[in-house]
């Protein structure tokens, strides 16, 4: 059982609850050398881990991240308005 954040009806139990945005913006991830793990190698039908580790670069890139949230029941869900960014792009500190 949960109340949702819109109508503010309490649902029954059973009903699933769905998280609506409320607030998003634009992020730019910066690159970060060596920050994935090793891809594993196949060999014939199994997969094993490389002897050598060569670590992967994460790229970096631009998102949208979620400021804010509501959980919500499934009929406010579908009539909900999805927001667009609010922001202009903010550089992670991850």
């Amino acid at each position: 059982m949960y109340r949702c954040e819109y109508c503010q009806q309490l649902q029954a139990a059973g009903i699933s609850s769905v998280l609506v945005p409320v607030e998003t913006r634009v992020v730019t991830y910066p690159f970060r050398e060596d920050a994935l793990p090793p891809l594993p190698k196949k060999q014939g039908d199994r997969t094993r881990r490389r002897r050598t580790l060569d670590r992967r670069d994460d790229p970096g890139g631009t998102g949208y991240e979620t400021v804010r949230e509501r959980r919500c029941c499934p009929t406010c869900a579908a009539k909900a308005d999805r927001p667009e960014p609010t922001q202009e792009p903010v550089l992670s500190r991850d």
